[in-house]
């Protein structure tokens, strides 16, 4: 409890706190206007504006005190929800995706940007270490901002279905270099069998 300054500066202060100062000066300058010393002046505008007391003020002190101590705790506690739900998305997300090392090429130029800076971005905006400016495209930061709030979900469907879908290209361009092969043999044996049909002839 702050015994040591008086009712009127607690609720001055108050008078700060909710934007009336404005309105406590107007008062002050009429009283001190008025004929009133500095101190008669500021006490007499407290008075204008409401002021009921020391006691009552100190109670009204103490409670916003206790208030702010409150509010002081439940912002670490989210801070620390937070980290503990950013940890527990980076968890997710290794399990998605498991051991597997990405690199550039596996992906698209503006979904690779994302990933990669993906771990550039802790708390508010103004506090990521990657700015618009850096995006490949106005798309590519899209998709960043929406990233950080769905990291387990981009990891999943974004990276793992990119993943799937080259490796299903890879076993295409396989698939279609393996037809190729026999189709080049297949006319290689036409050509015996010409040259063959060709000689008995």
């Amino acid at each position: 409890m702050d015994k040591k300054r008086p009712g009127y500066a607690l609720f001055i202060d108050r008078v700060k706190r909710e934007g009336k100062y404005d309105e406590w000066k107007r008062w002050y300058d009429k009283h001190k206007e008025g004929g009133d010393s500095i101190k008669k002046a500021t006490y007499n505008a407290c008075l204008s504006m409401g002021y009921a007391g020391a006691e009552s003020e100190r109670e009204k002190h103490e409670k916003f005190v206790r208030d702010e101590s409150k509010k002081e705790h439940e912002e670490w506690h989210n801070s620390e929800m937070r980290a503990n739900q950013l940890e527990e998305e980076e968890i997710a997300v290794i399990q998605v995706l498991g051991d597997y090392d990405i690199s550039e090429s596996d992906l698209p130029e503006h979904i690779a940007w994302v990933y990669h800076n993906l771990h550039k971005c802790k708390g508010e905006v103004n506090e990521w270490f990657v700015t618009p400016d850096q995006a490949p495209s106005p798309g590519a930061w899209s998709m960043l901002e929406w990233a950080v709030g769905n990291r387990t979900k981009f990891m999943d469907s974004v990276i793992r279905e990119q993943l799937k879908l080259n490796a299903a290209k890879d076993v295409d361009e396989g698939m279609k270099a393996v037809e190729k092969s026999i189709e080049q043999i297949d006319e290689m044996l036409r050509s015996i069998n010409r040259e063959k049909a060709s000689e008995k002839a």
